[in-house]
């Protein structure tokens, strides 16, 4: 019995570990995500000025 509760206690701790680390795994892609977007606003206001500059 004690080698099953061992057995269990090491596999309780894969299972928290492997969800730790799914966690951060999502807060990288969501701050991948974060990034991409703000690039594409600066790409839409570098475009909207050099329009400006253009056109007036």
């Amino acid at each position: 019995m004690d080698s099953l509760a061992a057995a269990v206690e090491v596999c309780a701790r894969d299972i928290e570990a492997a969800n730790a680390l799914g966690v951060i795994r999502r807060g990288a892609d969501k701050g991948r995500e974060e990034h991409d977007r703000a690039i594409e606003r600066g790409n839409r206001s570098g475009q909207h000025a050099l329009a400006m500059t253009r056109a007036g």
